[in-house]
């Protein structure tokens, strides 16, 4: 999995900006989460991270894809999460690369 980029994040710092940083995590697996690096006041941050995940039952395992701000006073703070069903994510499990990007929307 490749973690390129994202666009128009929220402010969450008090000085307007934000420090994100990605975390994948699969569901049903003991394995730690992976992590980006963070970003610091960036709120169209560019990661070009490759990260190594092994789906072992795509139609019940989930990709959660979660950002978040990173402050040194409270850790992080939640920017938005995404879950979806690995058999969606990588529908042919064939190691190439499929090209997708999650539109955020405020309701």
């Amino acid at each position: 999995m490749k973690v390129l980029k994202a666009t128009e994040l929220k402010k969450k710092d008090l000085l307007g900006g934000s420090d994100p940083y990605v975390k994948l995590k699969l569901t049903e697996d003991a394995l730690p989460s992976k992590k980006t690096t963070v970003k610091n006041k960036n709120l169209n941050p560019e990661w070009n991270e490759e990260f190594n995940i092994t789906v072992k039952d795509p139609e019940s395992q989930a990709l959660e894809i979660l950002v978040y701000d990173w402050e040194q006073v409270c850790i992080f703070v939640h920017l938005l999460e995404i879950n979806h069903v690995c058999s969606e994510v990588f529908p042919t499990m064939s190691g190439s690369w499929m090209d997708e990007w999650f539109k955020i929307v405020d309701d």
